[in-house]
């Protein structure tokens, strides 16, 4: 990227980040200077890594002293995300296999078009995956204070946050999600 974090990604540019990545040097959304915020020893965590886009950048600006819990249930984009870990030499980026949703479970990651639209569900091609809660990796990992949380789960962001009561009742980090509508013939977005 422009800013000098490597991120290994798909060899095809069917798969959304890997065309705006050689395309752009960067991450097309504004919200990634988010990462300006946070500062050295901080903790952050990612929900949806995915292949790190936002996850490689956090870690290399809380270093030294701080962490980031980047949560991907997809083998594939993990594996990815390993591989960036290693280049970056990002040792204090901690990747989680799992996805996380209200409860502590196992379930089915079924696969998309394209890795960056992976959601939880039913039938199809897919993986089993566990899944987590975040106040039950709250208790796990003992968290100190976190600065900063991402969530991007592709529709399980309710869930998450359902998941996360007791974690949100005691902290109050900087949150950023993707709200994900259906949209019904009767409704409509003005």
């Amino acid at each position: 990227l422009s800013d000098g974090t490597i991120i290994a990604v798909p060899s095809s540019l069917d798969a959304i980040t890997t065309y705006v990545l050689l395309e752009q040097e960067a991450w097309f959304e504004k919200e990634t200077a988010v990462v300006e915020w946070l500062e050295p020893g901080d903790i952050a965590i990612d929900i949806g890594a995915n292949v790190g886009v936002y996850s490689l950048p956090l870690a290399r600006r809380v270093a030294p002293g701080g962490e980031v819990f980047a949560y991907e249930p997809a083998s594939e984009a993990r594996t990815y995300l390993e591989k960036s870990r290693a280049l970056n030499r990002l040792d204090n980026l901690r990747i989680v296999s799992a996805a996380v949703s209200e409860s502590a479970r196992e379930g089915r990651l079924v696969f998309s078009s394209s890795g960056e639209l992976h959601h939880l569900g039913e039938g199809g091609a897919g993986e089993t995956v566990r899944i987590v809660a975040l106040d039950d990796e709250d208790k796990s990992h003992n968290w100190r204070d976190v600065a900063f949380i991402k969530i991007d789960a592709e529709g399980e962001e309710q869930r998450i946050l359902d998941g996360g009561r007791a974690f949100f009742a005691k902290r109050s980090p900087l949150v950023m999600f993707e709200c994900k509508f259906k949209r019904s013939e009767d409704t409509r977005l003005n």
